[in-house]
């Protein structure tokens, strides 16, 4: 069956070859591939293409052009391309008129050098004798062009076209219109009006591509190219998406294409499917199909294929494709495939193991009668050069592959002697113990080396929890595994009491009955039942079943509430206090309020009562309300009669951090005093002040903490 992308190359001729040599003759398209000829593909009936010297004073080179081989980008592939040399082109002779006022031309080619000239002629309609025609243009940019229908303008994106890139130039004019739409690609580039005529052909007038006219020369440029057209019909867009996605198999399908499904064979007799991928249509109407099988047998398959074939030797097997056409000219073409017949064979043997685990087994692998150098496996993922491998036993796939990929598979099986029964047994027999408790595990053998499954390699193993344990014991190049499995006799008990509160003056019994065999307690008090009336942790010993296990229970005390409002206080007239509550337990004051404070402005006794789960206790707290403010004279006689001689505060109560100053009229410090029962005698540095106006200025902490200040005048009078 056909790949899906030649199988739509080959219905897209198809339908090109229906309007060249059908009854649809007025629909005519010729092909050119440049597969190392400038003949027409074979299929469309067309004249070859001519090597065309540019006219002109410029000197061509000395060889028109050649063929070789470019990387196209777009198809990921690289392709024999016709390249032309400067001042040369190639000639279209469109001797039944194919090109005429109406038409398509399709132009994938790359611009390799764009020459010396501000233009570079890409068709030219008029037989060389006009300079009109379709150019590149040099733009602005160094390096890029334009297209150019002279002389009339540039048409499309300017600048826009490369000397790296092919591009699929596609030409289409409709002679009812007039009008002349260019492609790049898939793509509309530009509409062209061409009312007056210049870019249309004429039946035996050639056209020519890349060659310059004699009007004004040198105006040539090199290109490669890869696929050519000539249509006598307007293209569509559609038309042009589809030439364009098919671009790639139409610039390279030959009419004696054929694939094969195996480059090469791995054993004699071996079937290769065979299966024409060429240009020509089935059923080949027109064409002769010659194949040549080189001594193979033809199994199935006759005409244009597909076919089935094998062969009995080894050897390259050249299969060769003659086509042979009589639709136009006889002209034949010839393919060639070669095949390359091998007859490998595999060879496999085995040697056992010393014992079940011992990585000493061999296996060992040969081929011949394939393409050297060999690989061999065991696994099918990794390969080596040689075939012998060491390994322990077991059944494994074996593989050869050689240097033309062909790959063999067999199955192979490593046996062992089996001499471990001593050493199954040597830890001993399964086994129960108390959670909590340990084991030892013991290999009591010397000259062994041993390896847990912790990785350890002492000759002990300390066990304290369930499980399956092994030991391997590797001897003479043996290993051999043990195993003990360890399990608990019984769960601990679950603690039936968890940690508790009791209540200030209270006691707890703890009772575990039902838990154990038997009990004791941390004060060597036995029974499952246990009083204390502490805080503290109380730990227990629980028997069951011959397995001891420890438990504990901790045991808080809860205190009775217990209120705080403080010492009596003592409340000055202006003055608020504020008794606060703890927010965390429930309280109550003197006048039934639960708020979180009280707020005291009168003397009074108050009380706050606090009750938790455990029980309400009560503070009570008397206010006394008293003056706080300090009272002086405004007068004093310092004449030492005994009576107001001194200057200081009447009644001081419990002030503190008291202090006094005395000016003069003018704001000099006279006196200062830092006790409350100190005041001023009208003395400054033992000489008598004046009589007269005085200010005093005290500053002090009152009996409730808070600070003070006052101020006022004296009359000092003798």
């Amino acid at each position: 069956m056909k790949h899906p992308s030649v199988l739509y190359t080959g219905l897209l001729l198809l339908l090109l070859f229906q309007r060249c040599c059908t009854g649809l003759a007025q629909e005519i398209t010729h092909i050119y591939q440049f597969n190392n000829s400038l003949s027409e593909s074979g299929l469309h009936c067309g004249p070859a293409l001519l090597q065309a010297k540019a006219l002109g004073s410029c000197s061509p080179s000395s060889s028109p052009g050649l063929f070789l081989t470019d990387s196209i980008s777009a198809c990921a592939a690289k392709k024999t391309v016709y390249h032309n040399s400067m001042s040369w082109g190639l000639q279209y002779p469109n001797t039944t008129g194919v090109i005429t006022g109406t038409y398509t031309i399709h132009l994938y080619a790359k611009t390799t050098d764009f020459g010396v000239k501000t233009w570079a002629r890409i068709i030219d309609f008029s037989n060389g004798l006009s300079d009109n025609g379709i150019y590149f243009i040099r733009s602005a940019a160094p390096v890029d062009r334009c297209l150019d229908f002279y002389p009339n303008s540039t048409v499309g994106t300017c600048p826009y076209f490369n000397d790296t890139t092919y591009y699929l130039l596609t030409f289409t004019r409709n002679n009812a219109t007039g009008i002349i739409d260019v492609y790049v690609n898939s793509v509309l580039f530009s509409s062209y009006n061409d009312a007056a005529g210049l870019y249309k052909g004429v039946a035996g007038v050639p056209i020519y591509i890349y060659r310059d006219d004699k009007a004004i020369t040198c105006e040539s440029g090199e290109a490669n190219f890869a696929y050519l057209s000539f249509g006598n019909t307007y293209s569509t867009l559609a038309d042009v998406q589809k030439v364009f996605k098919s671009i790639c198999p139409l610039s390279n399908t030959s009419v004696s294409d054929f694939s094969v499904s195996l480059p090469s064979t791995c054993h004699l007799n071996q079937n290769v499917t065979v299966t024409y991928t060429g240009s020509v249509p089935p059923p080949g109407a027109g064409y002769t199909f010659a194949w040549d099988w080189d001594g193979g047998t033809v199994v199935s398959g006759s005409g244009m294929g597909p076919f089935v074939v094998n062969w009995n030797t080894t050897g390259t097997k050249n299969i060769a494709l003659t086509v042979t056409t009589g639709l136009c000219t006889t002209e034949t073409i010839t393919n060639n495939v070669p095949v390359t017949v091998h007859n490998m064979r595999f060879s496999v043997s085995a040697k056992p193991a010393t014992c079940s685990n011992a990585a000493n087994g061999l296996i060992e692998l040969s081929a011949s009668g394939g393409t050297p150098p060999y690989q061999y496996s065991i696994d099918g993922q990794n390969y080596k050069s040689t075939g012998t491998f060491t390994t322990a036993p077991g059944t494994f796939s074996a593989f050869v592959k050689d240097a033309g990929d062909c790959s063999e598979a067999t199955s192979v099986t490593v046996g062992y002697t089996d001499n471990s029964s001593p050493w199954l047994s040597v830890l001993g027999n399964d086994t129960a113990i108390c959670k909590g408790d340990s084991l030892t595990a013991k290999v009591p053998l010397a000259g062994v080396s041993l390896r847990w499954q912790d990785g350890s390699s002492a000759d002990t193993l300390l066990i304290r929890n369930e499980g399956r344990y092994w030991v391997d014991m590797t001897v003479d190049g043996c290993t051999y595994r043990d195993t003990l499995l360890v399990s608990f006799k019984n769960e601990p008990p679950a603690f039936p009491i968890k940690d508790t509160i009791i209540c200030e003056n209270s006691s707890l019994s703890l009772d575990i009955s039902g838990t154990g065999d038997s009990y004791l307690w941390e004060d060597n008090t036995t029974g499952p039942v246990y009083h204390t009336a502490h805080a503290g942790r109380i730990k227990v010993s629980i028997t069951r079943e011959g397995c001891t296990y420890a438990d504990s229970i901790r045991v808080g005390i809860r205190p009775l509430p217990n209120p705080q409002l403080g010492p009596d206080r003592e409340l000055c007239p202006d003055e608020r206090l504020i008794l606060p509550a703890d927010p965390g337990i429930n309280h109550t004051w003197q006048d039934g309020s639960a708020a979180p404070s009280y707020t005291v402005t009168v003397p009074g006794i108050y009380s706050l009562t606090e009750t938790n789960s455990c029980g309400s206790r009560s503070d009570t707290l008397e206010i006394k309300q008293v003056n706080c403010l300090v009272e002086l004279p405004n007068a004093f006689t310092p004449n030492q009669d005994g009576d107001n001689d001194i200057f200081k505060v009447l009644h001081p109560g419990n002030i503190k951090e008291f202090s006094m100053i005395i000016y003069d009229r003018w704001g000099k410090e006279l006196f200062v005093s830092r006790n409350v029962n100190t005041g001023w005698d009208g003395r400054t540095n033992g000489r008598m002040q004046q009589p007269g106006t005085y200010a005093w200025f005290v500053q002090y902490i009152d009996s409730n903490g808070k600070k003070r200040i006052r101020s006022g005048t004296l009359i000092l009078i003798r």
